[in-house]
């Protein structure tokens, strides 16, 4: 797959081929393109067809949570849990569709406790059903922080759809090289999709921003981010 870098000078190169007194900024580019592959992969949440896509989940090995008292809980419907966690940074910013966000695995950090997904209304409904059992863990985001409830852990292992890869790798517990700029992350979707979204973006592009009259004072600086 390509990095966002490789997909935003092959645009740039297009239009410049076709328009050279046009000025079109890699931050405009990636914006269109990243907006375009977010429709196309929510679509595929709505209709539940994304497993038949590859390179398209991020992992976040290392995830590092800490203990909350419940009583400050601003959750109120966690409350009463026997155990509150919260994460200690803000995760990347994930996609929804009705089925909720696309997180689709949070384990601990060996891969053998699943800890399944949960909302304040469904954790009510199911702490009335018989044979209930109050020490499952489950979890829940809210504000792009995620909680772990009922279960004590201090890290966890999160497979999860974002575009934002830069800021995957940052909210892990393990070293990042802060020089590694956002160009340099790979583009997220499966081949057919990045193909489909790099088409639609040439279309908006040269549909609307190619109509617009050249501005005479242009920041050229492509790789203004």
């Amino acid at each position: 797959m390509a990095t966002k870098k490789e997909l935003s000078d092959r645009i740039l190169t297009e239009f410049r081929q076709t328009s050279k007194d046009r000025h079109l900024s890699r931050r405009y580019v990636l914006h269109v393109f990243e907006s375009k592959m977010k429709d196309l992969i929510v679509k595929k949440l709505r209709d539940r067809s994304l497993h038949k896509e590859g390179n398209i989940y991020t992992d976040i090995d290392c995830y590092e949570l800490e203990r909350i008292e419940s009583k400050i809980c601003d959750i109120i419907e966690f409350r009463n849990c026997n155990v509150i966690m919260k994460g200690k940074k803000r995760l990347p910013e994930l996609l929804h569709s009705k089925y909720g966000n696309s997180i689709k695995i949070v384990t601990n950090l060996n891969n053998t406790i699943k800890i399944n997904k949960t909302t304040p209304s469904k954790l009510i409904r199911d702490s009335k059903r018989l044979g209930y059992d109050k020490k499952e863990p489950v979890f829940y985001v809210k504000d792009d922080f995620l909680y772990v409830l009922n279960k004590e852990i201090e890290a966890v292992y999160i497979l999860t759809l974002t575009l934002d890869k830069k800021s995957a790798n940052e909210c892990g517990c393990g070293e990042f090289d802060e020089c590694i700029s956002e160009l340099d992350y790979d583009v997220v979707g499966s081949d057919k999709m990045y193909e489909i979204a790099y088409s639609q973006t040439i279309q908006e592009i040269a549909n609307t921003y190619m109509n617009v009259r050249p501005d005479e004072n242009p920041d050229n600086n492509e790789n203004r981010l």
